[in-house]
């Protein structure tokens, strides 16, 4: 297990507040593109390279991530509250990682991100 898994590993045991999951691939150029972005992010952010299928396999599984880049915005109990779809480009992913971000500090003016 490197760094990456054991901080992933980490944030998903962290109950205390709502987090972000942003599942990658280290071959994805988006992905990469991403990670400026998702450094700037407002929330925690637990980072599930999916390259690792058999290690994360549950995680994508459960969640139900098919293709990255993926956002999944989880509450506390660790549940899927909102998530980004199909990636349809570097603006796509951005506008759904800020919305995700938005829907997590202000639960009770939920908005469907496009």
């Amino acid at each position: 297990m490197d760094d990456e898994d054991r901080k992933a590993c980490s944030g998903l045991q962290d109950v205390n507040s709502h987090k972000l999951l942003f599942f990658k691939s280290r071959a994805c150029a988006l992905c990469s593109r991403l990670e400026t972005h998702v450094q700037q992010a407002s929330m925690p952010v637990v980072r599930i390279c999916a390259d690792k299928d058999r290690q994360w396999a549950t995680e994508i599984l459960t969640y139900d991530v098919d293709r990255v880049p993926a956002f999944v915005l989880c509450n506390q109990k660790g549940e899927a509250i909102a998530k980004s779809g199909h990636p349809k480009g570097f603006q796509h992913m951005c506008a759904s990682l800020d919305c995700l971000q938005q829907m997590a500090s202000h639960p009770r003016k939920r908005k469907q991100c496009q």
